[in-house]
């Protein structure tokens, strides 16, 4: 029985509040896509690390493997021979280079929407792997999982020796783990929810209360048709088609001669102004519609009545600050991040909008908020993106700065809040998907304090009303 994200979310918001129940996600195949050991071996590969012995030692047991031969504590010991004789704390740096070079693209949007959905209901949220830490700590990190459950290694004198430390973290090795786990953290196993995609994680889904089989395999898939077990099944997130990259190629080559008509317009006239205009009407609607990405606005009655405002905005993917120029349709400042500076897609057009890349967006230096009042002050709006590209779900508490910027100006504060965008992003390559991101204008807030503690209790309040909108989704 195969269900939606939506229906997913929908039973776990109608599930008891609170740490007893937890919910146990699986790693590779479950919260991304493929396989974290590919990425390691293939940087061995590309490193040239890779001797003629290993790769026969490799090679047959892989053939092994295959033929039943041989076990998956046999391909654990490989892996831990590889990185034999470093410290952990030089294996964890390798592990936090490649899932920030390759994993982190890989991570599922829809399993970050479901271990969202679990924290936000005080869930004790665990990941439970056959793999090493070393593979799995940075993800750990980036959804802000604080519980791991996975295949260890021996270390000895700080060094790495390749054997495994404690039990086999496979099959029923991974069942008993996670009841032990339970059983320490006072968790109710029968309560409790487990993600996992692979065969061998049959034996844990016939212990606790509720199984979620997701993107199975053949035999997990027939085992939870026999148990009546919802299914989930992810997009993949592999390499972009051909069709994806052919229109992410297209829209920015179109981009730019309107660019240099934007660029001209601007020169003739000696008004940056100007061009930033051109280019905020025309280059967002058009990016967007040759990437096949569809915008679909709630609340934009909001924006026609409120011209003149500070838009904050929970950033979720690199592409946001697009579809926010597609939105307001005019010259704004737009204030994101400046480590985007350098990304490719953010960094090369969103120069062709009126683009601030600061350090701290929502709580801007003395500088950099009289340079906005300015704005402001001129009519224009001024858009602060808000929130981490990291955990995309989570919207922060905010600064005061933020209030006291609309209320020094006379404007209101407009909430917008996005959803799904992070999921039509790709960052190596750098690609958009074609899809439809949702976004919600919310009614806008003026600022009547005058005080700090004022200014403080005011972005509390929107900051409450744009989680409450996010929670909705």
């Amino acid at each position: 029985m195969q269900r939606t994200l939506e229906d997913a979310i929908a039973e776990i918001e109608l599930s008891e509040n609170g740490p007893k129940i937890a919910a146990f996600f699986d790693f590779d195949g479950t919260l991304i896509y493929g396989y974290s050991a590919l990425v390691f071996a293939q940087d061995r590969i590309m490193s040239r690390k890779v001797g003629a012995a290993e790769a026969i030692r490799t090679l047959r047991l892989g053939i092994d493997y295959a033929r039943g031969k041989a076990g998956y504590d046999d391909l654990i010991k490989l892996a831990g021979a590889t990185w034999k004789g470093n410290s952990p704390a030089e294996v964890e740096a390798l592990g936090q280079r490649l899932f920030n070079d390759h994993i982190a693209d890989r991570v599922y949007p829809e399993a970050r929407a479901l271990v969202a959905a679990h924290q936000r209901k005080g869930h004790t949220v665990a990941i439970t792997t056959s793999a090493t830490w070393f593979q799995v700590a940075p993800i750990a990190k980036s959804l802000q999982i604080p519980e791991v459950v996975c295949q260890h290694l021996e270390v000895i004198d700080n060094i790495v020796t390749g054997n495994m430390a404690g039990a086999s973290m496979w099959g029923p090795g991974k069942a008993t783990a996670a009841r032990k786990f339970a059983d320490t953290h006072d968790v109710n196993f029968d309560a409790s929810f487990f993600y996992a995609d692979g065969d061998e994680d049959t034996a844990l889904m016939l212990e606790i209360g509720n199984p979620r089989p997701t993107n199975p395999g053949n035999h997990l898939e027939a085992t939870a048709e026999s148990n009546g077990w919802p299914v989930l099944k992810f997009a993949a997130r592999g390499t972009p088609s051909l069709d994806v990259i052919a229109r992410n190629v297209t829209a920015t080559i179109t981009a730019a001669p309107i660019a240099a008509v934007a660029a001209a317009v601007g020169f003739i006239r000696r008004s940056r102004s100007d061009a930033t205009s051109i280019a905020s009407q025309f280059l967002p609607g058009l990016m967007l519609g040759l990437a096949a990405v569809n915008v679909e606005i709630q609340g934009q009655e909001y924006l026609a009545e409120h011209p003149n405002a500070v838009v904050l905005w929970n950033q979720r993917s690199r592409i946001d600050a697009c579809v926010l120029a597609k939105i307001l349709n005019k010259d704004a400042a737009i204030v994101i991040d400046r480590t985007l500076a350098a990304d490719p897609f953010v960094g090369t057009i969103g120069r062709l909008f009126h683009t601030v890349f600061a350090r701290n967006p929502t709580d801007p230096d003395p500088v950099l908020a009289a340079i906005l009042h300015r704005e402001l002050s001129l009519g224009r709006s001024v858009a602060i993106a808000h929130g981490s590209l990291e955990t995309p779900n989570r919207i922060s508490a905010l600064p005061a700065a933020v209030a006291r910027l609309a209320a020094n100006a006379g404007v209101p504060i407009l909430p917008i809040v996005m959803f799904d965008s992070e999921r039509l992003v790709t960052r190596r390559p750098p690609m958009v998907r074609p899809g439809t991101i949702h976004v919600r204008v919310l009614e806008p807030q003026m600022v009547t304090a005058t005080s700090r503690a004022g200014f403080e209790a005011t972005a509390a309040t929107v900051i409450e009303r744009m989680r409450a909108a996010t929670n909705e989704l």
